[in-house]
């Protein structure tokens, strides 16, 4: 492969603001179309090309697959990035900004080497088609009529025909591989040389390095936007020729997890050589920044008239007690718009019997994150100069809350933020059977003639005693609703009301 084109900044917005990775889903399309009703068909050609028409598309889908899994890992790590650029303006936390760096980085290293892997089948196929179309086209000819009757229409083409279609989508699909590859290239190596830069500290705001400043905002944003529309428009041939697209939320990150373990020899080890991280996750404590806490997010949704996304992650507390699983949540919440009018800002943690069994044994939440102290003190908590206005509460032994009130008299202090943009809360969950964790963030806006308007972002996942959380999570759902003049919606009624997201 050719040296990578991208070595800076420029080169990298230039290469974002060119790249087109449709024809991938576009040869997908058009391929999945000739070979679907030949394979298996009746015509006089089957005994000799069925059995390599059938290799070829399991071959093909496997490239396919390969750039739909390098989408869904580049996707990650692109919204976490601009979910923090977005919030660039405050001051940040570092340990919390050198392990989001890190997740950044490892997801975008997993999609590279998915899309080499891409890139190399996708030349494979171009290799061997020309010799397997050679000695098709010495033993039948090339006009040779290739003839095959379904139940509702008759697929007709020639030898020469499939062959031109066929090369032509994959030299297509390789430039797209092509570019994508070297896109991520470029964009791992840039981040790289930032994330081994022993000249910049993570006390400074990110957007004061070259790679993340404002005017980089607008490409990163645009690449994130490009590889939106690659899958869904991957999406599209995928389903229809049942090419093994995941819509599910909980088996696409199992296979996004898999698929990174089975690649560790593929990804280089990240190095973290920044400035600024505390003193406890310097050498001598590295596993922190080498081996972070398992963490999975289990959602990440845009909510109206804020900067961006709202995500939720889940991370295993350590040294739970017996009969106890410690859990810790992590909320990023997105910068409201000036005049969204928003009131408040919720957190939710709820739990269900993860058993039909009526006569289950019972379970509880422990809150210990109960005082602002706790709260402000979290490494996660973001940013360090905020001054929340905070109050917890527990309506039930299996429900916890907690409340962030955005009051207007708090105009007068502007440069003292009262909202946190990111927060952790713990939890300890008391039960000896499995059960289904609820966590949920509703944001409450004013509107006219005191109705109250809630978007709600809804995340759900097994935890089995003793162990860690599930890694996979039952379903992950947001929801809006409305209400004039009406009590402001608890956990219970937030559930109730949430809808699914569709894939």
């Amino acid at each position: 492969m050719s040296t990578c084109s991208i070595n800076s900044t420029s080169s990298l917005t230039a290469a974002v603001l060119i790249y087109d990775p449709q024809p991938i889903p576009a040869a997908a399309a058009e391929v999945m179309r000739i070979l679907s009703p030949l394979i298996s068909s009746s015509s006089d050609l089957d005994r000799d090309i069925d059995q390599w028409l059938k290799g070829f598309r399991e071959r093909f889908v496997k490239a396919v697959r390969y750039m739909c899994i390098t989408i869904k890992h580049t996707l990650l790590g692109l919204t976490l990035l601009c979910s923090i650029l977005s919030i660039s303006n405050t001051k940040p936390n570092s340990l919390s900004r050198a392990n989001q760096l890190r997740r950044i980085a490892e997801d975008l290293l997993a999609g590279n080497a998915c899309a080499t892997d891409g890139l190399e089948q996708y030349r494979a196929l171009r290799t061997d088609i020309e010799s397997q179309f050679n000695d098709l086209a010495q033993k039948f000819g090339e006009e040779s009529v290739i003839d095959v009757s379904g139940n509702s229409h008759t697929t007709r083409t020639t030898l020469k025909t499939l062959r031109t279609v066929i090369a032509l989508r994959l030299e297509e699909s390789e430039k797209a591989s092509f570019a994508t590859v070297d896109i991520l290239t470029g964009m791992n190596s840039l981040l790289r040389s930032f994330l081994e830069d022993e000249g910049f500290s993570l006390t400074n705001p990110l957007t004061t390095a070259p790679l993340f400043s404002l005017d980089m905002f607008r490409t990163w944003g645009e690449l994130r936007e490009r590889f939106i529309s690659f899958e869904v428009e991957l999406r599209r041939p995928m389903l229809a020729f049942n090419m093994g697209f995941i819509l599910d939320a909980d088996e696409s990150i199992h296979e996004l997890e898999e698929d990174k373990r089975a690649r560790k020899h593929q990804i280089p080890e990240i190095q973290i050589k920044l400035q600024g991280i505390p003193e406890r996750s310097s050498v001598s404590d590295a596993s922190s920044l080498s081996h972070p806490p398992p963490r999975q997010t289990l959602i990440s949704v845009n909510i109206p008239k804020t900067s961006g996304p709202c995500v939720i992650c889940v991370e295993r507390c350590d040294n739970p007690q017996p009969g106890t699983t410690g859990v810790r949540a992590i909320f990023t919440i997105p910068v409201p718009d000036t005049g969204s009018r928003l009131k408040s800002i919720s957190l939710h943690a709820a739990l269900k019997s993860g058993s039909s069994d009526s006569d289950s044994p019972s379970f509880a939440l422990k809150n210990k994150s109960s005082t602002v102290e706790q709260i402000v003190r979290d490494p996660e908590f973001e940013p360090p100069n905020c001054k929340p206005i905070f109050t917890t509460s527990q309506p039930s032994k299996s429900t916890l809350q907690w409340t962030f009130l955005r009051q207007f008299r708090w105009r007068i202090w502007k440069s003292t933020p009262i909202l946190p943009t990111q927060l952790a809360v713990s939890f300890d969950i008391e039960h000896s059977t499995p059960v289904k964790l609820q966590l949920n963030v509703v944001f409450r806006f004013r509107q006219r003639l005191f109705g109250i308007t809630s978007d709600i972002v809804n995340g759900q996942l097994p935890v089995t005693p003793n162990l860690t959380p599930a890694e996979i999570p039952l379903q992950t759902t947001t929801s809006s609703a409305d209400s004039a003049g009406a009590a402001e919606p608890g956990p219970t009624d937030i559930m109730d009301r949430r809808i699914s997201v569709g894939g």
